[in-house]
């Protein structure tokens, strides 16, 4: 029999940690709907208007596509379409966080352009499907090759229907630059509706890239196994809100860990070319959710060092079916 004090003991700390835990847990919660501020809210509140589009695609994914038509002021005759690609984890709040005459989102609505940004399949935006259940396996089976070819496509169609262009821009960031190099090598009949591309860190080669989760790829297949065998969890990023959350307090710029935000971005991205100034920007929007396959395929990059459709295990990857980017220079004088 227990003696009566260590009971009360016992009492004691088992209060205390559920207060903490709970404590914890709304503070999570709290923390992580403020950053999730809607895109359309965050847009409205620099004075810019902001428009919500929803595609579903062949395979019954619900897209969601913002749009801002124009500048503050709408005196632009015919603006050009541009579509922003984001890269991975991440969503169309990327072009946007921050101040408007820093961020492509605002400076191209600013200079003429009519400024379409995609959501990737199962991020904060999209993750929606009219034949799937969000929470099931079925829906997270999807990865690059589906993001490329299938919404890709369908986006840039959708936006020439709408506006009546027979071809629109294209800027992409890291995933969102390979995605668009995969859909022109694969479906090239779509060189002729782009006017123009820029990529911008373009995530083809990787096999150079000293990011954790590419230098210890291997280790995301246990990763996925735990997640799917013990918490019944099909979406990349297990504790998503809590990996949002830790990454707001680390980085947020009046806390007292504010120093060591830079070690969140070497382990995400590697220490070369991060502008440490407004990576708390970013912190609050690094965690939008994706597939397991899709981080699986940087990985497999990584180890080949090729642009490749995905290998779902052959010993060898088919030379045959290796994406080859091509690039065009143009000398400014």
């Amino acid at each position: 029999m227990a003696k009566p004090r260590s009971s009360i003991i016992f009492l004691i700390f088992t209060v205390l940690l559920s207060y903490g835990l709970y404590s914890l847990g709304r503070d999570i919660r709290d923390t992580v709907q403020k950053l999730r501020k809607r895109v359309p809210e965050l847009v409205a509140s620099h004075g810019y208007p902001i428009q919500e589009h929803f595609l579903t695609t062949s395979d019954d994914y619900v897209l969601c596509i913002h749009r801002i038509p124009h500048g503050k002021l709408d005196g632009t005759i015919n603006p050009v379409p541009i579509l922003l690609g984001h890269g991975s984890s991440m969503g169309s709040s990327g072009f946007l966080v921050g101040d408007p005459e820093d961020y492509l989102g605002y400076v191209l609505a600013d200079h003429g352009y009519d400024v379409w940004l995609i959501n990737n399949r199962g991020n904060s935006y999209s993750k929606n499907s009219t034949l799937h259940d969000t929470s099931s396996k079925p829906f997270w089976d999807f990865g690059f090759e589906e993001m490329a070819l299938l919404d890709y496509p369908q986006v840039i169609d959708y936006i020439i229907n709408i506006t009546g262009e027979k071809s629109i821009f294209f800027l992409g960031t890291s995933q969102g630059a390979s995605q668009f190099l995969g859909l022109l090598s694969d479906l090239p009949d779509y060189n002729s509706k782009i006017r123009g591309g820029v990529l911008l860190a373009p995530a083809i080669y990787v096999n150079s890239s000293t990011a954790i989760p590419f230098k210890y790829s291997r280790g995301g297949d246990l990763y996925q196994f735990i997640s799917e065998t013990i918490f019944e969890s099909y979406e990349a990023w297990l504790a998503k809100d809590f990996l949002m959350w830790a990454a707001h307090r680390l980085c947020s710029p009046n806390g007292h860990l504010h120093t060591y935000c830079p070690l969140l971005g070497t382990i995400l991205y590697g220490e070369a070319y991060l502008d440490y100034d407004i990576l708390h920007h970013y912190a609050d929007h690094i965690f939008h959710g994706s597939s397991y396959r899709s981080y699986s395929h940087f990985a497999q990059w990584h180890r080949s060092g090729l642009f490749h459709k995905y290998d779902f295990g052959s010993e060898d990857i088919n030379g045959g079916k290796v994406w080859s980017p091509r690039a065009s220079y143009i000398r400014f004088e």
